[in-house]
Order: C-alpha cells, then structure tokens, then sequence
C-alpha cells in the first residue's frame, strides 16, 4: 500500500507470476480494502498491478494439476468472496487502474471496482471458459450490469481479448490513458474522486446497490433515509454555501 495525498494506492506485487493471486494476497487485499475504508485520511482507493499485468487471476500451480473439484468453491468462500464483500461495502471510491492484462479473476476484480481506467496497451480477458469453468468472483454479476447481457455472455464464453476501444465503446471502462504516463493519469483521476463528498458517495454506493434488487417503494424510502442523512454532513452544508455564492465548492469528506 502507498498514501498519496488522499489516495491509498493497493498495488498486485508479483509481476514475475504477472500478479497471479495466491491466499497470501488475497488475504492482505481484504485487510487493505478494510483498513483504507477506515483511515480519515483516505477519500479514494487506486487498486494497480506492478509489472505487464493488472492481474492475471488464480495462481494456477498453487492448486497443482487436479486439484479436488471442492478446492474452487472452498477457495472462492475463503478468500475471494471476502474480498469482493470488503470492496463492496468500502464507502469510498474503488479505482481499477488497469495498466496490463486483467485475466479471469483479475478482470472480476476489475469488475467490482466503482470505476475503471485502462492503459491503450492493456486489455480484458474472461479467460474462465478455456478451463471450462463458470465465471467467478463476481463475474457474473458485474459484467453483465455494465455492458449488458448479450454482450457479456458473449465475451465469457467465445471472446479473447477485450482491447481498449471496445471497453471504452461498450461502457466497460470509462477512461483509456497513454500507456506513456498511465499511472500519473491514474492518480489525477483518482485525485478527482478523493475531491468528491466522500460521505455522500458512500451513501450513493449504498443506494444504488440497494436499488439494484429491491422493490420500489422500498429503494424509495432507502433513498429518503439516505437523503437525510446526506442533508446533515459537513459537505453539504458546504455545497449549499458554494451554490449561493456561486463558486466551486470545496468538499471535506465529512
């Protein structure tokens, strides 16, 4: 991990494996996501590989070549999930810095991220169907929601390599950088996040992941609820004052 300004950097490290995951890692990502949603100084997450790959998935050989078909769904309630849950319920901005290949679960990661940016030189790949295996770790829940259905069981189950300008046309990423300068563009981006309302913002993040599922009426009184509580934060008090002043507000995070 790496503080810069109001951004935690949450960096993959083994770019000899191409940042493959294996339990140590996942472990560590979970207690960063937790301790990066606790830290006051902290109003925007960056997660980034070092190296050629973002993340290239699973960590193949630590399962050996035939591995008990309970070792997936053992693995995937252990430590991916946790994961998943942690980047969820963390109340502030996720940055997905796709700088190299996102593979398997690597592009799920990806995936659960609240926004992403790619480098032109990067891309996407599913990867899960060659093993013929399912998507996991979210896959199939994130994927489709972004670009659709039919495009998303498409690229799970026939599609190779999703190269930047298809994730950019299909809304899979909302930003493609220079591969020359990616990681400061990362950071501008994510600086931009960290200027947001980030009480609101998790509020929003809460919201809107309520309104995917639930009923009307009753995302509609979540969204009472959470608009009261948004009313009462330092940052709208702020905003307020900003808009009859007619200048920029300058948002604190509280």
């Amino acid at each position: 991990m790496e503080q810069r300004g109001a951004v935690r950097w949450i960096v993959f490290n083994r770019p000899e494996a191409m940042n493959a995951l294996t339990d140590v890692m996942l472990e560590a990502l979970e207690r960063a996501f937790r301790e990066a949603a606790r830290a006051e100084d902290v109003r925007a997450i960056v997660l980034a590989g070092r190296g050629r790959a973002f993340q290239a998935g699973q960590d193949l050989s630590a399962l050996g070549e035939a591995p008990e078909p309970e070792t997936y769904g053992a693995l995937l309630k252990k430590r991916y999930h946790p994961v998943l849950r942690a980047m969820r319920e963390t109340p502030k901005p996720i940055l997905a810095a796709v700088g190299g290949v996102a593979a398997g679960a690597g592009m799920s990661l990806a995936l659960a991220a609240d926004f992403r940016v790619m480098s032109d030189r990067a891309a996407f790949v599913p990867a899960f169907f060659k093993l013929a295996l399912v998507p996991d770790t979210g896959m199939a829940y994130f994927l489709p929601r972004l670009v659709g259905f039919g495009r998303a069981l498409e690229w799970m189950t026939l599609g190779g390599r999703i190269g930047p300008d298809e994730a950019l046309r299909t809304g899979l990423v909302h930003r493609v950088f220079p591969a020359d300068g990616f990681e400061s563009a990362a950071q501008a981006f994510a600086e931009t996040l960290a200027a947001l309302p980030t009480k609101t913002f998790g509020m929003l993040k809460r919201l809107l992941q309520k309104a995917e599922a639930a009923p009307l009426g009753e995302a509609l009184a979540y969204e009472r609820m959470l608009q009261s509580a948004a009313a009462a934060t330092e940052d709208h008090r702020r905003g307020m004052t900003a808009f009859f002043a007619k200048t920029e507000p300058t948002f604190t995070g509280r």
